[in-house]
């Protein structure tokens, strides 16, 4: 990850890109559709690189408020809401040294209140009820279900 990201991160800063951030400092554009048939969340352009966003877009930062997280040995996933009000965001950080792995960012998602780890996705609900499973290693290919999530437990402990 771009060290610019790296220490905003630290300071509670995030990117203000509608997609996923990698470590390997290459950058996905995404983008949320809410249709008759559901929600949509897909890739819409070509990779970039972090840095080139970065170059483009220097202030292009929001602060983040952490509302949920879990973790495993290996890795933490925290999820919350930018500044904005209508948007969310899911980083994944490394429990050994806190390195940032990705960040999935939109400004059209509402905030994250619940996250878990189930399997090799991360499972995430926000305030529109929508139910997010995010692969770990292709977090670019999201899914996103509408509405009330049915078989998740809202009684999941929130780790914060």
């Amino acid at each position: 990850m771009s060290d610019i990201v790296t220490r905003k991160w630290r300071e509670g800063l995030c990117p203000l890109f509608d997609g996923v951030m990698r470590a390997d400092g290459t950058a996905v554009s995404c983008g949320l559709r809410r249709t008759s048939r559901g929600v949509d969340f897909k890739p819409t352009g070509a990779r970039t690189s972090v840095d080139d966003f970065l170059h483009s877009n220097p202030e292009a930062f929001s602060a983040v408020n952490v509302l949920c997280a879990c973790e495993s040995e290996s890795m933490r996933v925290q999820g919350g809401e930018g500044s904005r009000g209508g948007d969310g965001f899911l980083a994944v950080t490394d429990t050994v040294g806190a390195a940032l792995v990705w960040i999935l960012f939109s400004q059209d998602s509402n905030p994250f209140v619940e996250v878990a780890l189930e399997g090799s996705d991360i499972v995430a609900v926000s305030t529109f009820d929508d139910l997010w499973r995010v692969p770990f290693a292709n977090p670019e290919r999201a899914t996103v279900s509408a509405g009330s999530p049915a078989g998740w437990d809202r009684r999941r402990p929130r780790l914060v």
